[in-house]
């Protein structure tokens, strides 16, 4: 009897070990690290082929030569990519990362719906917000725009037929190493939506829980993302969407904290030196997780410009407010990224959590 114990527990450890064998241990998940430029993609697939050959050189140049940058960052709008539905436009954007690849840069996808939604979507049916531009540093400021109400059907329906393309292309490229959550956007890939007062009305027509809804839009595109990149860096890139949300975000990042710890991050895009920035909810929600969530910071402005650099304030205080939050990595805009000496100079003063 016990002669048949031992054999059955053999036999146990034996098929233990053989679905171990059989099992393939998941890959570890590529994150974000240093200084990641933003690299101007979105502008480039607007262009002219003459002014696009010129971006692309440019980006080359400074892959080429400037030591200092670790990653790079290439946004666009979801109709730059497809216009209409099924007709993908990928040549540019292929185009930028042949280069990443050739010189071994990691990099970032951050394809923005919101404005950028193409327009048969909504030709398609679905539901939208009219509003105006309104941040007064974009060239169409104050242009009329639509965006898309985020739990509409025929939007989430053709959204995330969009980014499993993405994934299906993309995914599977060791230097994709991360990507940003998109699902509830305006004018940009942060969390923040139209909020006029006219704004408010139309989102309470078009439901009186919209807040709620929101919410859980976001939560259920954290899911979907992390289906479709389970190897990527998962960022959210945080702010209070609207008037009386920043408790429901902030719920929203604890989700994501929760079911996809491994690849869930959080990015601040609104660091400044101006002042300390702990009035910011975004700043401030990543200092009190402090180590418990992977993330990083994108300066608002940069310093190639006057005006940018009397918005975005002076670089040694911008790099205090970085190093006192403990991120991981910042993203930088066009011109600061295309500086060797801006760079150079944020490497010292900069220091980056593992």
């Amino acid at each position: 009897m016990r002669h048949l114990g031992c054999v059955v527990v053999g036999a146990l450890v034996a098929s233990s070990l053989v679905l171990a064998e059989e099992t393939p241990a998941k890959p570890p998940v590529r994150h974000l690290h240093g200084l990641i430029w933003m690299a101007g993609t979105a502008r480039a697939f607007d262009s002219s082929e003459d002014g696009f050959q010129v971006s692309l050189g440019q980006f080359e140049r400074n892959l080429k030569t400037n030591p200092h940058i670790d990653g790079v960052s290439l946004t666009g709008q979801w109709k730059q990519l497809e216009p209409q539905q099924g007709q993908f436009q990928f040549a540019r954007l292929d185009a930028y990362i042949r280069l990443a690849r050739q010189y071994r840069k990691p990099y970032k996808l951050v394809i923005v719906p919101g404005m950028g939604t193409p327009d048969d979507v909504f030709q398609q049916g679905a539901a939208s917000i009219g509003t105006k531009v309104a941040n007064e540093h974009r060239q169409n400021f104050g242009d009329v725009v639509k965006v898309p109400v985020p739990w509409d059907p025929v939007f989430q329906r053709r959204y995330y037929a969009f980014v499993g393309e993405l994934a299906r292309r993309y995914g599977d490229d060791p230097l994709l190493s991360g990507v940003t959550v998109c699902i509830a956007n305006f004018m940009s890939s942060e969390s923040h939506l139209p909020r006029t007062p006219d704004d408010l009305r139309q989102w309470a027509a078009a439901a009186p829980d919209y807040s709620q809804k929101i919410e859980q839009c976001w939560k259920d595109a954290i899911d979907r993302y992390a289906e479709l990149f389970p190897q990527q860096q998962l960022t959210i890139e945080l702010s209070s969407a609207l008037p009386g949300m920043e408790e429901r975000m902030t719920d929203v990042v604890k989700y994501g904290l929760e079911k996809h710890p491994d690849q869930f991050a959080v990015q601040n895009d609104q660091l400044n030196g101006r002042n300390d920035n702990s009035a910011i909810f975004s700043y401030r929600v990543i200092t009190e997780l402090g180590d418990k969530v992977y993330h990083g910071f994108q300066t608002v402005a940069g310093w190639q410009y006057p005006k940018a650099r009397e918005r975005q304030g002076t670089m040694e205080k911008t790099a205090q407010n970085f190093n006192r939050a403990k991120g991981s990595y910042l993203e930088v805009w066009y011109g600061d990224g295309a500086s060797i000496e801006t760079c150079a100079r944020l490497k010292e003063l900069l220091t980056f959590a593992p």
